[in-house]
């Protein structure tokens, strides 16, 4: 079984006994992924992000022998075969932005092995370096594009100020298949927040009835710093978004992604649509799959695919700008917070070399994980559920309130 399916039985279906196998299952699910972070410094500080202002980290990628960190973990990756998720290995280059230094690497990296696929997430400044990637004969197989809604509401999230973002992400996204492989994916990823709920719709029909992108992806945020929680939703907008997103996906079923990580994001679900709906809907083992990591339900005509924080290092292995495995939420720190403030020494793994072990750091990454983070997650992910079952079971349509200590905080 899988760490999903354990977590399954103890926190949705209630059965006692499997948290001692979730630790277990996880260490066999061996990530696929590189999330990489290669320059700390952005072209943006957007309200929703949970990144802080930063200074350029490339002195520290230098230091730390980045490039020589890369190549090392990218050659011990699972291949196809290898499972779990049978999937070839797969690096992102996560941000903030590109740096002209970084194209070079990544044409490095894709030579070292011939399954490896590449990706890239961006906010449409990709475009300053398109001769470069012709220089190195470089395509993606992946570029995800954020776009936080039309243009007048994408701009109060992103660019306030100067009023800019839109037309370079725009822009990007126009442009985005010049860098991709001839069968290369190009998605969008909005973040929805109070400030831009009310585009769900409209900026889907815009991108999809274009065939500008292959997938629209959606998502809520994950509130960290104080600029993001002055920009959460309320129930009424938790409501207009739901019903945004309902239509949106009825209208393109096979290009819409709705994504959920928080536990608080489903209990905001089972208020808009009912507790007893959303509860029952995930205790059926006849409309709900699970694959590794996550639960992907059917509720009122919509694909929902949830992600549970407290089986999070099965997802990537993330590689910060100076080298350090570091865990899920660490963005929300400076480089020099995590490096140099004792508080913050949890949110680091290890600090990787050009010769560690994949394995033997993945393994050291979910015992990290389970005592600083996961095992609280865990717990408050059971709270929550356990209300949801109850009302589902007396078939009673109150709101689950997540008191502030079931609150996922990492």
């Amino acid at each position: 079984m899988r760490s999903i399916d354990y977590w399954y039985e103890e926190i949705v279906l209630g059965r006692k006994n499997a948290v001692a196998q979730i630790t277990t299952a996880l260490k066999q699910e061996v990530p696929n992924l590189i999330s990489s972070v290669w320059e700390r410094a952005c072209n943006l500080q957007c309200a929703h992000c949970i990144y802080p202002a930063d200074r350029s980290s490339e002195k520290y990628s230098d230091e730390s022998n980045f490039s020589g960190v890369l190549r090392n973990i990218v050659q011990q990756m699972p291949t196809a075969s290898d499972g779990p998720r049978h999937q070839p290995p797969f690096l992102l280059h996560e941000g903030r932005i590109l740096r002209s230094w970084h194209i070079p690497v990544l044409a490095h990296m894709r030579s070292l092995r011939a399954d490896l696929h590449i990706g890239l997430i961006d906010n449409g400044s990709y475009v300053s370096f398109v001769e470069e990637f012709k220089k190195h004969d470089f395509l993606f197989d992946w570029l995800d594009i954020s776009i936080d809604g039309l243009k007048e509401n994408h701009n109060r999230q992103r660019d306030p100020i100067r009023k800019q973002s839109f037309d370079q992400t725009f822009n990007g996204i126009r442009h985005g298949r010049s860098i991709l492989k001839p069968n290369g994916r190009l998605s969008s990823l909005m973040t929805i927040t109070n400030l831009n709920y009310t585009d769900i719709l409209p900026l889907a029909e815009s991108l999809l009835s274009q065939n500008l992108v292959d997938q629209a992806h959606f998502t809520f945020m994950s509130s960290k710093r104080e600029p993001n929680f002055a920009i959460e939703m309320k129930l009424a907008e938790w409501r207009i978004a739901w019903n945004q997103l309902k239509e949106a996906y009825q209208k393109y079923p096979d290009k819409i992604v709705i994504k959920f990580f928080r536990i608080e994001d489903l209990d905001m679900l089972a208020q808009v649509i009912g507790t007893s709906k959303v509860f029952q809907r995930l205790q059926d083992k006849k409309t709900m799959r699970a694959s590794v990591g996550v639960l992907i339900f059917d509720i009122e005509g919509v694909e929902v695919h949830f992600y549970p924080v407290s089986l999070w290092p099965q997802e990537s292995i993330v590689i910060d700008a100076d080298s350090a495995y570091r865990t899920a939420y660490m963005q929300q720190y400076t480089l020099e917070q995590l490096r140099k403030d004792p508080d913050k020494q949890k949110f680091t793994v290890c600090q990787l070399t050009a010769q560690s072990d994949f394995i033997e750091s993945y393994h050291r990454c979910v015992d990290h994980w389970w005592t600083h983070f996961g095992k609280d997650i865990l717990e408050k992910e059971r709270a929550v559920f356990e209300k949801g079952r109850l009302m589902a079971t007396t078939n009673s349509e109150s709101q689950i309130l997540v008191d502030k200590e079931h609150q996922v905080v990492a």
